[in-house]
């Protein structure tokens, strides 16, 4: 029987984020996705094993991420730091 795959959409709403958030998590490796043309799909089993596994989101990683964005964005590079 073939696996239940999950559109990006129904893997958001389950895990309450934000459909970028889970396109970083694929983006990192750290959920894994099928692509089928541009639309990434998600098997059921992976995700439910992600969460019980303690799928953390890794909101210090994305803290550091933003901090870096903004530095960039004001203008200041990596010499300033």
């Amino acid at each position: 029987m073939p696996a239940r795959m999950l559109t990006l959409r129904e893997v958001s709403d389950y895990l309450h984020v934000n459909p970028a958030t889970v396109r970083r998590l694929v983006r990192r490796g750290q959920l894994r996705a099928i692509r089928v043309g541009r639309d990434l799909r998600f098997e059921v089993r992976v995700v439910d094993q992600w969460v019980a596994a303690g799928g953390s989101i890794g909101r210090d990683s994305d803290r550091r991420e933003s901090e870096t964005h903004d530095q960039w964005r004001l203008g200041r590079g990596a010499q300033d730091e």
